[in-house]
């Protein structure tokens, strides 16, 4: 009788420290996710921001008169706070069990940073080939010099394209990942 009594008592104390672990895990979840959700949610808005800029910049930019250097002021700020929310998402402290999620978020972010460099660089590209197209009709420069920077419109081009692709398995990921996370809170939760 006195053995099964300690048996009891050793499966009673095992189940508290499991109860413990779980807890434990699923407040540092709560934590986690209270710290990272502001940031992807800035990281969105900058997208945003970006994207917004850069639909707005293809007919304006032919326009007489065109601000170029106001708007690479307004990209460069841009995507520098991309930079410094994504750096700030890097060195979040992380508990062990969500680093896999923290990664595929890092990659989706970092991704997203990468296509606003190639769309803002392709801005960059069509203007100054605007400008050699203008100098050409003038005589002032060469045909070589268009096509090398149609060329270069054409590298970012890609090179927006090729990181889109990526772009929607890691947004796909992050999704998944996510909702075995809030499922797991949620069993936890119950327990």
């Amino acid at each position: 009788m006195r053995n099964r009594n300690i048996v009891f008592l050793l499966i009673a104390v095992a189940l508290v420290a499991v109860l413990g672990l779980a807890n434990r895990k699923a407040q540092q979840t709560e934590t986690y996710l209270s710290e990272i959700d502001p940031l992807t949610s800035k990281v969105e808005s900058l997208n945003a921001q970006l994207e917004k800029a850069i639909s707005g910049f293809y007919g304006p930019s032919r326009e007489p008169g065109f601000d170029m250097p106001a708007c690479k002021e307004n990209f460069d700020s841009l995507l520098q706070d991309f930079a410094n929310t994504n750096a700030q998402i890097r060195d979040l402290p992380v508990p062990e069990h969500l680093m896999d999620h923290h990664l595929l978020v890092r990659r989706l972010l970092e991704a997203k940073e990468s296509y606003a460099k190639a769309s803002v660089n392709w801005c960059y590209a069509i203007f100054e080939l605007w400008e050699y197209a203008d100098k050409a009709e003038r005589g002032e420069a060469s045909k070589q010099e268009v096509q090398q920077r149609l060329r270069a419109v054409d590298a970012f081009s890609k090179e927006q394209h090729s990181i889109a692709e990526k772009l929607g398995s890691y947004n796909a990921a992050v999704k998944l990942s996510r909702r075995v996370i809030e499922m797991n809170l949620g069993s936890n939760r119950g327990a």
